[in-house]
């Protein structure tokens, strides 16, 4: 989704053709890419940049490479670099050596990472970089009372956020009103099964499953306030003035989960391990009724993300390449 939001900007000039390498495959991928006009090349499993992209693409020393891949290591950087000389990473945790030019991370607190790069590494870092699609930047908020967006990532995360349900259960046994909630499970089979098997004891809690649906903009533009993972959705919900209880159940999301307090854009109730029902009963209820502090970070998230990141980091990469 971030590379998508830099391939949007980029078609302001019109002279680059934006192409989209990946190896994913979800139902609806190709009419997310059509969408955006952006060319999406389906390549094979791969480590890093070790994959011989001229197979697929016939790329030449004058084109831009940009990465967004945990598993790049410097010495794959290297050995590409001496090909093709123009490489941009998206990264956010700092775990590694970078020999690119360009590093992008969007994420508070983005500046204290201790990147280890060559001397000639320019930083697009912080919220002024945040990458958001035009489906997001172009949807309108219409709240509806009582209405929720929840999200917590793919891949196996029952297990992970089983606590979690447990939770919601346990508030559902003390409500006298109808809530709805638009729960987004874009997870293997076996996990959305127990999901809803679990779910299903829910009276006053009415959900409506998201399955493998790529654009969520509608859903998150109808919600009073939303229950989320602290990943790159933060940032989304946050443009849109959507108030949020976020849970860090990656470690790589605590350096935007502390962050979510501070800037008060929504409450980070921690590490998903160690919230104790309690906590999680006694905060969920507030966002259900008091307006007032929704308001205000309602208006503090739209003021933090203007929505002109993807444009700043599209306007920076040709600044830089044109003058070097």
């Amino acid at each position: 989704m971030r590379c998508i939001s830099i391939g949007e900007a980029f078609q302001k000039y019109k002279k680059v053709k934006v192409f989209c390498l990946t190896t994913s495959s979800l139902e609806g991928f190709k009419e997310l890419f059509n969408s955006s006009n952006i060319e999406y090349i389906q390549i094979s499993k791969f480590h890093g940049l070790s994959y011989n992209f001229k197979k697929k693409i016939n790329l030449s020393i004058k084109d831009i490479t940009i990465f967004d891949n945990y598993d790049v290591t410097f010495n794959e950087m290297k050995k590409y670099k001496d090909i093709y000389p123009n490489l941009v990473a998206i990264d956010d945790i700092a775990d590694r050596e970078f020999n690119t030019d360009i590093i992008i991370n969007q994420n508070f607190s983005s500046d204290q990472l201790n990147y280890k790069v060559n001397k000639r590494t320019e930083f697009l870092l912080g919220p002024n970089y945040t990458l958001l699609r035009s489906n997001i930047l172009n949807t309108i908020r219409k709240k509806e009372k009582n209405r929720i967006f929840m999200s917590f990532g793919g891949g196996d995360v029952f297990e992970r956020i089983k606590k979690i349900l447990d939770m919601l259960l346990q508030i559902d046994k003390s409500l006298n009103y109808n809530i709805y909630i638009d729960f987004i499970i874009n997870c293997n089979k076996k996990n959305k099964v127990a999901i809803k098997k679990l779910l299903s004891f829910c009276n006053k809690i009415r959900f409506n499953f998201i399955d493998n649906e790529l654009d969520l903009s509608k859903y998150m533009g109808k919600a009073d306030f939303a229950l989320t993972a602290a990943g790159s959705t933060v940032f989304e919900l946050a443009f849109l003035g959507v108030p949020q209880i976020t849970i860090i159940i990656d470690k790589n999301q605590k350096i935007i989960g502390d962050k979510i307090d501070q800037t008060g854009i929504g409450l980070c109730l921690g590490d998903i391990n160690s919230i104790n029902s309690d906590s999680f009963n006694v905060n969920f209820l507030r966002f259900l009724s008091d307006t007032n502090m929704k308001n205000e970070m309602s208006n503090k998230g739209a003021s933090l993300i203007d929505g002109k990141g993807s444009q700043r980091v599209a306007s920076k990469i040709m600044n830089y390449y044109n003058n070097n």
